[in-house]
């Protein structure tokens, strides 16, 4: 059960290793490679490695989506080990804010990556446009969030940093956590779309981790953008519709998906 606005209007920009778009439960949707920045370019509606099927299945898939009616883009930025470069993420984030200005639309960068924390990340997030949402994990590090990036990023109204929790609503044992944590939800065996490679037996898959966190977020704060609030208007919804739970030595804010 899902509100009708459903992210109507919403660019929903994913930073990852492609989307399959030719998983079923895509195909009813908007979606637009913008560019390939990898070293082994694929063609359009290819994800060889499936994590970006995976966060694409969780915003906006028909059966899983938290955003069933806004637009994808996808943006490969992340190689088929599933790893990418400060450099490729950076010109990512150059490209797809240059296209956020031609389109004007209400918009949501989903970045789920994570490394040591670097200066220039965080000044690159801190320099967007301050239209757009910008949607990072913790990360599975099970350490302090303020020691990575981009979780680390300050200051910044229309950044959200999102942890995870087990099904139990307890923390996941690998999320990061602490000060830099803006909301906790959903990261263990979350159900959504594996890409349509022949050896998969099944279009289906579970998945855990911040990133998955990360999209579901990203979700949230597109269904408040397609109801008119801005993306600091967004984000802060979501921090005032979660509540704190407590835990020994650790207080952390639980989002749930109430809408």
């Amino acid at each position: 059960i899902y509100h009708s606005n459903a992210g109507i209007g919403v660019d929903v920009y994913v930073f990852d290793t492609g989307i399959d778009s030719k998983n079923p439960n895509l195909q009813n949707l908007n979606v637009l490679k913008l560019n390939d920045l990898t070293n082994n370019v694929v063609p359009e509606g290819v994800d060889p490695q499936g994590h970006g099927s995976a966060m694409a299945g969780v915003v906006a898939s028909e059966t899983f989506g938290v955003l069933k009616k806004c637009n994808l883009i996808d943006l490969r930025s992340v190689e088929n080990s599933g790893f990418s470069s400060l450099s490729t993420l950076l010109k990512a984030m150059s490209i797809a804010e240059e296209h956020f200005r031609i389109t004007e639309r209400p918009s949501v960068f989903i970045i789920p990556m994570i490394m040591t924390k670097n200066s220039i990340l965080n000044s690159a997030l801190e320099n967007l446009s301050k239209k757009i949402a910008v949607i990072v994990p913790a990360g599975n590090q099970g350490l302090d969030a303020c020691n990575f990036s981009p979780s680390s990023c300050q200051n910044k109204s229309n950044v959200l940093v999102v942890g995870s929790l087990d099904k139990s609503d307890e923390l996941a044992p690998f999320t990061n956590y602490g000060s830099c944590v803006d909301v906790f939800t959903s990261g263990t065996e979350v159900t959504t779309l594996s890409h349509t490679d022949l050896s998969q037996r099944s279009l289906i898959t579970q998945v855990n981790g911040t990133s998955v966190s990360c999209a579901i977020g990203g979700g949230v704060v597109g269904y408040y953008m397609s109801l008119g609030l801005n993306s600091s208007e967004a984000i802060q919804k979501v921090k005032d519709v979660s509540y704190y739970h407590d835990e020994i030595k650790k207080d952390y804010k639980v989002l749930q998906l109430k809408l």
